[in-house]
């Protein structure tokens, strides 16, 4: 099973009549992974790979960003990742262990490059 699935996510493109491709992130039901739901989507390709280079830096002892800024275009003032070891907290509110959160973060860059 996929990351994204362990933690009742879908990733959805979204193909309008006119306009370019969309990328999103849905849940079916809301649960305690909801946060996801409003950070993931804002986060570029580029941004994926240097979250998970600053993850691999803080599993490695190496120095890392502890706070990871979005684009600010993309991202609200609410928005925030903080690696804090052994995880990253999205908003605040949602812990996730390095291992997963690299791994969903890989899923979600894979994802926008198909």
């Amino acid at each position: 099973m996929a990351k994204h699935e362990e933690f009742n996510l879908k990733f959805v493109k979204i193909q309008p009549p006119i306009g370019s491709i969309r990328y999103s992130c849905t849940q079916d039901i809301p649960d305690s992974y909801a946060t996801l739901v409003g950070i993931i989507p804002r986060i570029s390709a580029i941004e994926c790979e240097a979250l998970i280079e600053e993850i691999e830096n803080a599993e490695n002892g190496a120095y890392y960003e502890q706070y990871f800024s979005l684009d600010a275009s993309a991202a609200s003032d609410d928005d925030g990742i903080e690696i804090n070891p052994p995880n990253v907290v999205f908003n605040s509110v949602l812990s996730i262990p390095f291992a997963d959160a690299k791994m969903l973060i890989q899923e979600w860059l894979d994802f926008l490059n198909t």
